[in-house]
């Protein structure tokens, strides 16, 4: 099944709210499970995006498989140029986690 709906003014909230928590407040889980969020609504905000990923930079040695997963998936799905540096972070925290996945 698929939901489809324009952006609301419930997902501008939310997606305001997050980054506004501050990145001592937020777990891997949060991190990913946002990040999968952007990658699924019909929401492109830049200032979202780019929170988000400087939010996962920060956590990413914290991050377990699955969350490294979710927001590898999400940022490739969102085709956003600037993800680079974190796709590349993802990476190397993903290498040596191999065997486990």
């Amino acid at each position: 099944a698929v939901l489809t709906c324009g952006p609301s003014p419930l997902l501008h909230q939310v997606g305001a709210q997050f980054p506004m928590r501050g990145e001592a407040e937020h777990v891997p889980q949060d991190i990913s499970t946002f990040a999968w969020a952007l990658a699924v609504v019909p929401l492109r905000n830049e200032d979202m995006l780019s929170s988000t990923a400087d939010q996962a930079m920060v956590k990413l040695h914290e991050f377990g498989n699955q969350d490294l997963s979710i927001t590898a998936w999400a940022f490739a799905k969102l085709s956003v140029e600037s993800r680079r540096p974190l796709m590349s972070a993802i990476a190397t925290e993903s290498l040596p986690k191999l065997g486990s996945f």
